[in-house]
């Protein structure tokens, strides 16, 4: 199986996880030292034992009030051991909206499998909110 088929795969299995409510499979799909950052500035979570407790009551919150999470066209590379994704996914919201958001995951390739290293999602915020002026883009 190639390195892009993995990822592709790691990203539906994180993907799914948020419309079905399971996290089982982010048991086995996280390192012990994993970073996984999400769109609250409060999400910033270092190692599998801190991660774990939030991802299993997020994603109960969220599947059970119907918040699915779609894939983009994901950008995979990687460089020995490493495998990386850069994806831009869809939040659909229960009321029929939907919120577009931005994905990185970083992952190590161990006995065959992708484990993740990094996570992050997030909401885009325009530059005016943010540095409050419009920059060249």
């Amino acid at each position: 199986m190639t390195s892009t088929t993995q990822m592709t795969e790691l990203l539906a299995s994180i993907y799914g996880s948020f419309a079905s409510g399971d996290a089982s499979p982010w048991e086995q799909m996280l390192a012990p030292d994993c970073l996984v950052i999400g769109t609250d500035e409060a999400e910033w979570l270092q190692g599998k034992g801190a991660v774990l407790p939030v991802i299993k009551a997020q994603l109960g919150e969220m599947g059970a009030s119907g918040i699915r999470l779609t894939g983009g066209d994901a950008i995979v590379a990687e460089k020995g051991d490493l495998v990386w994704a850069a994806d831009r996914p869809t939040l659909h919201l229960p009321d029929g909206t939907s919120t577009a958001l931005r994905a990185t995951v970083v992952a190590s390739r161990v006995e065959g499998s992708l484990v993740i290293e990094q996570f992050h999602l997030s909401a885009g915020a325009p530059n005016e909110e943010v540095v409050q002026q419009t920059l060249t883009l």
